[in-house]
Formats: structure tokens, C-alpha cells, sequence
């Protein structure tokens, strides 16, 4: 991204947000540039354009740490590039999750798998016969009771 953004970028990033429910990719150091330009603002005396700036930037994170939450819970990478705090940010709470959720099983998949829902509202797939794949235990006994895969 260029070293330079406007109050004009925030508020066609911040609309660019709200017009979809994908996670936009976003350069790592977007964050960084728009402080740098809220701060010039402020020190060049345009109090108020710094405040709106910083409300624009404000409800750009929310939004967006919104829809990382929502990849977080789907499953979802990341799309790239991405902002390293947004980046550290799903790590963080990916590991929490990881840490918390219950324990995997191996299966080893019978059959061609397009990308399903299983009951718990986790997206599988989609594998290829004869393809081993780690996933909860919850979504384990479906596949399971489903003859779509067996226990490795």
C-alpha cells in the first residue's frame, strides 16, 4: 500500500466492509499508515478531521474483527495480505479455541467427500477417497454413523 491514505480511503474501506460478508484482504501495514495520517492531522491542528478519521479507522476494526470471528468459527482461512494485529489477533484466538474444543479423531474418508455441514454447523470437506483427515469427535461420530469414513 502506499505510504499515504486519506480520511477519503477510510471511508471507502469502512464501505467496502459493510458490503460484504467476506473478510477483504487488507495490506499488513494498513493500520500502522492510518494512524501515522490520523497523527499528522492532530499535529497539524485539524482536530476534528483527526477525530473523524479515527472514528472511520475505529469502526473499520470493529467491522472487520467481526468477520474474523465468524471465519474463527467457521473455520475459515484468512484471506492475504492481512493486518498483522488482525492476523495475530485470529492466531491468538484460534489457539484458545483449539485448547478448549475436544479432542480429534483420524479418519480415513471411504468415498469422495464434497464440503458438507455436519449437525454441529462445522463445514467438512470436501476429501478424496482414501484421504486421512483429523476432526472432532462430534463430527467424527457423524461421519462415522454415516459410513463416510472409519477410524484410522
Amino acid at each position: 500500500m502506499a505510504e499515504y491514505i486519506s480520511i477519503t480511503d477510510l471511508f471507502n474501506k469502512l464501505k467496502s466492509e459493510r458490503n460484504t460478508g467476506e473478510l477483504l484482504p487488507m495490506p499488513a501495514d494498513f493500520y500502522a499508515i492510518a494512524e501515522k495520517y490520523i497523527n499528522d492531522l492532530a499535529s497539524a491542528g485539524n482536530a476534528t478531521e483527526a477525530e473523524n478519521a479515527r472514528k472511520l479507522l475505529g469502526m473499520i476494526k470493529e467491522k472487520r474483527k467481526q468477520k474474523l470471528l465468524i471465519y474463527l468459527a467457521y473455520g475459515r482461512p484468512l484471506p492475504k495480505p492481512i493486518p498483522e494485529e488482525e492476523e495475530s489477533l485470529y492466531n491468538e484466538v484460534a489457539k484458545l479455541i483449539s485448547n478448549n474444543s475436544s479432542h480429534t479423531v483420524k479418519i480415513k474418508i471411504k468415498t469422495d467427500l464434497p464440503k458438507i455441514v455436519t449437525p454441529s454447523g462445522k463445514e467438512l470437506g470436501p476429501f478424496k477417497t482414501g484421504e486421512v483427515v483429523e476432526i472432532s469427535e462430534e463430527d467424527a461420530e457423524f461421519v462415522l454413523m454415516n459410513s463416510i469414513g472409519e477410524k484410522v
